[in-house]
């Protein structure tokens, strides 16, 4: 089986305004996805254009989920997040230039009913420290592929954890997180 359950944070809550839902709110469905449920609202975040467009469209094809927007910075994916309130909010770890590190820890604390999963091309231990401590909940490097974003995706709304094989490994050959 890949990925682990080892992570855990604590999470404070704000008020939300009237007209969107408390932050403490269950998302529309809390379980894995299924024929039943709706789609699992996924917002994604990369500066390349070709790796949004890619797993936007091998996610667009997946029944259980729906691409509700993208965004190719930090402060466009903020804005994008708060104003669309996914279930999952994919990021890449590096945007450009900047670092990611501010926008997964806002996330964190201004939304945390928004599951993180970082896709990165940064696997090594220090990056996945880094996500994991700013309030990612998971952790697929790129090299792994969609289909690893897409089994994290369904852990994260199992509301488990995930880190992929690699990231996993990157820690273990540390002696663990």
């Amino acid at each position: 089986m890949s990925g682990t359950d080892a992570i855990g944070a604590g999470v404070t809550q704000r008020p939300a305004p009237a007209s969107l839902p408390a932050t403490g709110a269950k998302p529309p469905h809390s379980g894995a996805p299924n024929q039943l449920s709706r789609p699992v609202r996924v917002f994604l975040v990369d500066d390349q254009a070709i790796v949004l467009k890619g797993l936007h469209l091998f996610l667009s094809r997946q029944a259980d989920l729906e691409v509700c927007g993208e965004a190719a910075d930090a402060v466009e994916a903020w804005q994008g997040i708060a104003a669309e309130r996914p279930q999952v909010a994919v990021v890449d770890l590096r945007l450009g230039p900047e670092d990611c590190i501010d926008l997964l820890d806002r996330l964190h604390r201004e939304l945390p009913e928004v599951r993180v999963l970082v896709f990165s091309m940064h696997g090594g231990a220090f990056h996945v420290r880094r996500a994991l401590q700013a309030g990612a909940s998971g952790y697929v490097t790129k090299q792994e592929g969609t289909k690893k974003v897409v089994e994290a995706i369904h852990r994260l709304m199992q509301g488990r954890p995930y880190l992929s094989d690699a990231a996993l490994s990157s820690l273990g050959a540390l002696g663990g997180a």
